[in-house]
């Protein structure tokens, strides 16, 4: 959806459906870092943040391959943000370095066990209280 600042000036209407699952997936390539409260919703447990790293930050300290064997393969910050009072639930609540290889089966699998345990969790006794 197409941004109209005359008709919808804090753009709105561009964020409306954002908001209503449990699980979010953010790519977060702002420079800044991600907040939780950026997407407000009750029902939202959950942003998988993911922020691409230079490799340079990363690997400084290892030894370079020689110059015909080097290949650049990106890496990223992946953290898992839980909403306040809800479980830990993974070891990427600490930000974890992920190759580009790695990053899609390592991000559906986050996804796939956080949505799991957040079904769990709004349909337990008792509800969010």
């Amino acid at each position: 959806m197409p941004t109209n600042l005359d008709r919808d000036p804090q753009c709105i209407l561009k964020k409306r459906h954002i908001g209503n699952d449990f699980v979010n997936i953010i790519f977060n390539d702002s420079g800044h870092p991600f907040r939780f409260d950026t997407f407000p919703s009750e029902f939202n447990y959950v942003n998988i943040v993911i922020t691409p790293e230079s490799r340079a930050s990363f690997i400084a300290s290892r030894e370079a391959p020689p110059a015909d064997k080097q290949q650049f393969m990106p890496f990223y910050k992946v953290q898992l943000m839980s909403k306040p009072g809800f479980p830990t639930i993974s070891p990427a609540s600490e930000t974890k370095m992920v190759s580009l290889k790695a990053l899609p089966g390592f991000i559906r699998l986050l996804a796939l066990n956080a949505s799991v345990f957040s079904l769990v969790w709004a349909n337990r006794e008792g509800g969010d209280t």
